[in-house]
């Protein structure tokens, strides 16, 4: 069973001052789109219920126009608005200023028109106005069950039936500075004997900035405003900017705490005691 969920055009106004940011036109006309505000209460349900969210999207440019779909596999939500992230698997074509053999991921979100490409090896961010599309849209598939709650949630044989079984899990964790992370579960090693588990989330990560939600909105306010004053360009975008600060969505869950993953200047990784309010564990069911 699927949700389907429709952005909506929306205007945006602001000022943006942070320092290196350099608005680009693209070269090719076309005309112009802007997408959402804030979507209805219900795609914000589905993500707590940990469905399976994706981004269907219509192109803009010039010559055959096509729609395409990607699963957001890595979603943080704050105050009802979320960033919805790609697997790392896009290749950089047409990127051949950018290292060929580093993948990139798009994140997509849903309360302003600003689209974000990374790449999580070179900690690079690039934003451009979702303008690009001509429509932009989420859509919930699957059904999830919990199957523990924590911190100090007790050991469940229902942990070791799905682990046992190869089916898809998912963590979802509440932090104390109000943000929900939604990620995949790559690894999940039960110990029965002693009923207990540690559980760890796919290694990924986005830029920082990513998860500054006015300040997002404050770009897509300029991209706006760019745009409005030239018609004739299909969106705008920002520089490639390489060695940013990166949020690493990593994390090895206990019954009674999470570490985290964080990154120094010269990547590398150390575990930190992560602050939360609670974690869940959802399998895929029927």
């Amino acid at each position: 069973m699927m949700t389907m969920y429709w952005c909506q055009k929306a205007g945006f106004n602001g000022l943006f001052n942070l320092k290196h940011e350099i608005i680009k036109s693209n070269r090719h006309r076309s005309n112009v789109f802007l997408i959402g505000n804030r979507m209805e209460d219900d795609i914000i349900s589905d993500i707590f219920k940990g469905r399976d969210i994706s981004v269907i999207l219509k192109n803009r440019a010039e010559g055959a126009q096509y729609i395409e779909s990607y699963l957001l596999k890595n979603l943080v939500v704050s105050e009802g608005k979320f960033w919805g992230k790609l697997a790392n698997v896009h290749p950089p074509v047409g990127h051949e200023q950018l290292p060929q053999m580093n993948p990139l991921a798009y994140a997509y979100n849903n309360f302003s028109p600003v689209v974000c490409t990374m790449s999580l090896a070179g900690r690079m961010e690039r934003y451009y106005s979702a303008d690009a599309y001509s429509e932009i849209k989420f859509l919930a598939n699957n059904r999830f069950k919990k199957i523990w709650c924590g911190p100090g949630g007790e050991y469940s044989a229902a942990i070791l039936e799905s682990v046992a079984s190869g089916l898809k899990m998912k963590a979802l964790i509440e932090s104390v500075d109000g943000y929900t992370y939604v990620m995949p579960l790559h690894t999940f090693e039960v110990y029965e004997k002693e009923n207990d588990f540690i559980a760890e989330t796919e290694f990924d990560g986005y830029p920082e900035r990513f998860r500054l939600f006015k300040d997002i909105e404050v770009l897509g306010g300029r991209f706006t405003k760019f745009m409005k004053e030239n018609p004739g360009i299909p969106y705008a975008s920002t520089d490639f900017d390489f060695s940013k600060p990166y949020f690493l969505s990593s994390f090895l869950i206990k019954k009674d705490s999470i570490l985290h993953r964080m990154h120094d200047q010269d990547n590398k990784v150390h575990l930190v005691d992560f602050k939360y309010r609670k974690v869940e564990v959802w399998v895929e069911c029927d």
